[in-house]
């Protein structure tokens, strides 16, 4: 309990709320229509029988709920009023039942034998007390401790005053009603502090997930701009590989034939024809790494296509004998989980035609019998030696390292001459 009173209390000197709390004003229009029907059905009642309530007063208590509903649905009053669109609702909410009840009690004093044809004083207390538990719900649903308070003390006493202007402040049916009447308030007054206590509760639930989503916004931000980056590294790496060495290449080239081109002619054209055929080679390889950056097939072929597509086109290109065992359709990883995949295959094949000198190779995916997707990319290369070789120093192995850190996968790299195994589990 001591618990519940300090998270009221801290929730207390939070600012008050400047908007409506989500949902409320459904909930209030909702409550407002019910008791618009109602209403209406006593009115249609006290046309069929005589012994009902006054119908000047439930047509009165119509009039005044249609108007509320009214001002509950009109956006644009909402928008001007901002906080003080609420309010004037809850007062006219929480006084109609003590309106609606004073002029009950006058009618059952002006009627003569003191009782009401069939509703007696104590009933009409608990009548009055069921319909004053709407606005007090949306009070502490809105608002803090002293509005529910005031709300819970104030009814009461507006109810008091106006019952002993009913029956008589000396009358006997006062005083064997005011116990009942100053009760009503505490009872207004706890049922108020246990809603309050599950709003409070629910309020700290929002804001806990609130600061939660703002702390993974941040996290999917830092993320994209890591992985961002890390394509930024991965270009880098390809345009070093493709575009950066033949350019070298071609220079020298160049330069070699200037400095022969009026010694020796014939020399000179022959530089220049391997010249352009390195020009033309850089430029397809060029080619082939933006088209793989863009990695188009995983969105037009699914993950088993595309790398089966990767694998055939790349033995193809670098001659290479393949072994192939790769489903055609992958289930069960998410978009970043394959992108990450293919990435790590793209990575492991371009190794073993620039750096391995291989004339085999295999490429597996199979599912485990712990649901998870093992890619193996094997070859007969000259390997390296593991021991000598610092992983983080070469580019393309540190690619695939970060990227299955990035998915929480397992990555393994086993090489020796005449073997070098891939295995990544995801």
């Amino acid at each position: 309990m001591s618990d519940s009173i300090a998270s009221i209390l801290n929730d207390l000197r939070r600012p008050r709320t400047p908007t409506l709390e989500p949902g409320l004003l459904s909930v209030f229009r909702t409550i407002i229509g019910l008791e618009t029907a109602l209403v209406l059905l006593g009115v249609i009642a006290g046309t069929l029988r005589r012994d009902g309530p006054p119908r000047s007063l439930l047509i009165t208590n119509l009039l005044w709920l249609v108007l509320l509903l009214i001002y509950l649905s009109w956006p644009r009053l909402h928008e001007r009023l901002g906080r003080w669109f609420l309010p004037p609702a809850l007062l006219i909410s929480g006084l109609m039942p003590l309106v609606d009840r004073h002029f009950l009690l006058q009618y059952i004093v002006n009627s003569g034998d003191g009782a009401f044809p069939f509703m007696s004083v104590d009933e009409s207390g608990w009548r009055l007390l069921f319909f004053l538990l709407f606005p007090l719900v949306l009070t502490a649903w809105q608002y803090r401790l002293p509005q529910v308070l005031l709300f819970s003390i104030g009814t009461s006493a507006v109810g008091i005053g106006l019952t002993g202007a009913a029956l008589g402040w000396r009358s006997s049916a006062f005083l064997d009603i005011l116990p009942f009447s100053m009760g009503q308030g505490v009872i207004l007054t706890l049922i108020g502090f246990v809603v309050l206590r599950m709003i409070s509760a629910q309020r700290a639930q929002r804001a806990h997930l609130t600061e939660a989503n703002e702390k993974l916004a941040q996290y999917a931000s830092t993320v994209d701009q890591l992985a961002t980056s890390r394509e930024r590294n991965r270009l880098a790496r390809e345009l070093h590989d493709t575009l950066s060495h033949t350019l070298s290449a071609l220079a020298v080239q160049l330069e070699a034939a200037d400095s022969v081109w009026e010694s020796a002619p014939e020399q000179a054209h022959t530089l220049l024809v391997k010249s352009i055929a390195n020009a033309r080679g850089g430029l397809s390889e060029t080619r082939r790494a933006l088209q793989d950056l863009r990695a188009s097939p995983l969105e037009d072929l699914g993950l088993g296509l595309a790398l089966r597509t990767l694998a055939e086109s790349t033995a193809k290109r670098a001659g290479l004998e393949l072994t192939l065992d790769v489903p055609k359709q992958v289930d069960g990883l998410s978009a970043e989980q394959e992108q990450g995949v293919y990435r790590i295959a793209q990575e492991a094949w371009e190794n073993v035609v620039k750096h391995a000198g291989a004339q085999k190779v295999a490429v597996l995916l199979r599912h485990d019998d712990q649901a998870r997707w093992r890619l193996t990319v094997r070859d007969d290369g000259q390997g390296f030696d593991q021991r000598q070789t610092d992983v983080n120093g070469h580019y393309g192995l540190q690619g695939m390292q970060e990227r299955a850190a990035m998915l929480g996968a397992a990555l393994q790299i086993e090489s020796q001459a005449g073997k070098t195994n891939v295995q990544l589990v995801v």
